[in-house]
């Protein structure tokens, strides 16, 4: 996956929740930044590879993954994070739709 820039991603997330999802609130959908996307997605958040509404991308570096998940938390969108903290290597920015089988 090749790293974008906070403006490629905000771009493909939300052309994703527009095109693919219809758009909800973004209160209905999660966003996060993690180093190991498939343990945090798929594993931890209980996230369906085939039926589920998800997206990831990579960003260039940490601090555009933070810039990315800041603006979507000013949206209002779900989240539970420690953001302040970080190994300076959480470099991928998912987002989900929340739904009964995820684990917030």
């Amino acid at each position: 996956m090749t790293p974008k820039n906070p403006l490629e991603i905000i771009s493909d997330i939300e052309n994703h929740l527009k095109k693919v999802i219809g758009k909800k609130y973004y209160s209905d959908f999660y966003i996060w930044i993690t180093n190991n996307i498939e343990s945090r997605l798929f594993w931890d958040h209980n996230v369906s590879r085939t039926n589920h509404r998800y997206i990831y991308r990579k960003a260039l570096n940490e601090d555009y993954a933070r810039e990315v998940e800041k603006l979507f938390l000013q949206k209002w969108m779900e989240w539970w994070s420690w953001w302040w903290l970080g190994d300076w290597s959480a470099v991928y920015v998912y987002c989900y739709e929340i739904t009964d089988s995820t684990e917030q």
